[in-house]
């Protein structure tokens, strides 16, 4: 214990200096005034060789605390990403779905144990309807996509192997095919299948190195990586962690979550449960990885029976409130598609205007080409007659055409100038220029 303390004094020194640590004790002064917790949220990603130190085990000499062990700070490491996360409303129960992997080709894992200790643990959650559990028959990418697509999911659990591939910068887990062999995943494929399920808000990663990344890639590791493509929450270990642990964890964790914990406050009771256990490692080994601006990343509405007076008056409250909300935006976009109407109805109106002023234009530009057509009939028989002379001048000329085209263009454009039909006076042609040999 003393070895432990004595590393997250040096790891709190480290973070907590000069005005940093006076602007998180005056934070903490206020929050605690108000009765309120103040999240401590990492933000490494402009560091990631910094992502491989247990930042778990801040500890405060003053206080004589871990930071992490309290539900009023908890500590996640926050990455920063553009698209929003919006709690989820879950009805009870709380939807857990647990895959197991343990290749014949790989160390083995204790399966049906595994299993039977995580129904144990949650047995009285089970019994209560407020937790749902089903295991996942085959532990294979495409048996996920398949449960997924029939029927909605809200936490999935992964116990199995996990690990860090060094050539590639890429976490992996360790799936199986069809042979019951190991097939090594990419965190980015299970990121892709994970993505389009928008009701599943939580990965637990039960596998060691399962938080590892890359010294240069943040988003490198299991969980950085299905954060990244769009999983609101992952927890992963950091450490390996015994079975007793990952006992007590599952049933604290879960408990405090379909209680409506946030998922952050929901670790650190499961710590505190861990390390009221007798363990004094062990309770910093789950990590916590989150997109949420805060850690409600969905509200569980438990039965009615089960909900006293007051807390049918809040629901109803708040129904009321997000009834009133809606009108407001039924009524604000109503006023707008009103607005666009009449803009459009405007623009159409000045449209008209412009083609009744542009007609009288169009009438008197055919008046005047009637006018014009007697010249015009003039100025062809000019050329004609300019076609017949001109080459008997220049018979022993071989640029006789050269000459004779010049003179027809030349006439035509001396009879009539064709105007733009639209009444702008634009000519729609420019007229030949007449070449400097020509006499």
């Amino acid at each position: 214990m003393e070895a432990v303390k004595t590393l997250g004094k040096g790891l709190y020194e480290a973070v907590f200096s000069g005005d940093v640590r006076d602007c998180w004790r005056s934070s903490l002064s206020e929050a605690e005034a108000q009765n309120a917790g103040l999240r401590l949220r990492l933000r490494i990603a402009d560091a990631p060789e910094l992502t491989d130190i247990p930042w778990e085990y801040l500890y405060n000499v003053r206080l004589n605390r871990f930071l992490s062990l309290s539900e009023y700070t908890p500590l996640i490491r926050y990455l920063d990403l553009p698209e929003r996360i919006r709690p989820l409303e879950v009805d009870s129960p709380l939807k857990i779905l647990v895959m197991i992997s343990s290749p014949a080709d790989y160390p083995a894992l204790d399966v049906e144990g595994e299993w039977s200790r995580l129904n144990k643990a949650l047995a009285g959650l089970i019994g209560s309807g407020q937790v749902w559990l089903e295991r996942l028959a085959t532990p294979r990418l495409s048996v996920l996509q398949r449960k997924l697509r029939g029927d909605e999911f809200h936490i999935l659990d992964f116990v199995g192997h996990a690990g860090f591939d060094r050539e590639t910068q890429d976490g992996i887990l360790v799936l199986c095919d069809e042979a019951g062999k190991g097939r090594l995943v990419a965190a980015e494929n299970l990121g892709t299948i994970l993505h389009d399920h928008r009701s599943l808000r939580l990965v637990v990663l039960n596998a060691c190195e399962g938080s590892r990344s890359s010294r240069s890639d943040p988003f490198a590791g299991v969980a950085q990586t299905l954060v990244q493509h769009g999983v609101p929450a992952v927890i992963a270990m950091q450490f390996e962690i015994t079975d007793e642990a990952a006992i007590t964890f599952a049933e604290e964790f879960y408990a405090a979550t379909a209680d409506g914990y946030p998922v952050d406050a929901a670790l650190s009771a499961s710590r505190k449960a861990i390390f009221a256990a007798g363990n004094d490692i062990e309770w910093g080994t789950p990590v916590l990885y989150l997109r949420a601006p805060n850690g409600q990343i969905f509200t569980v509405n438990r039965d009615e029976a089960a909900q006293g007076p007051e807390e049918k008056q809040r629901a109803e409250a708040a129904r009321l409130a997000v009834e009133e909300k809606q009108r407001a935006e039924a009524t604000r976009l109503a006023v707008e598609e009103e607005q666009r109407a009449e803009a459009t109805r405007l623009a159409v109106e000045e449209e008209q205007r412009q083609a009744s002023e542009l007609l009288p234009n169009r009438l008197h530009w055919h008046l005047n080409r009637r006018a014009q057509s007697g010249i015009s009939i003039a100025g062809v028989a000019i050329a004609l007659l300019g076609l017949v002379l001109v080459p008997s001048q220049f018979r022993y000329t071989q640029n006789f055409s050269w000459v004779a085209v010049p003179v027809v263009a030349l006439l035509a454009s001396a009879t009539s100038s064709p105007l733009d039909p639209n009444g702008s006076g634009r000519r729609l042609c420019s007229p030949v220029s007449t070449p400097s040999w020509l006499p």
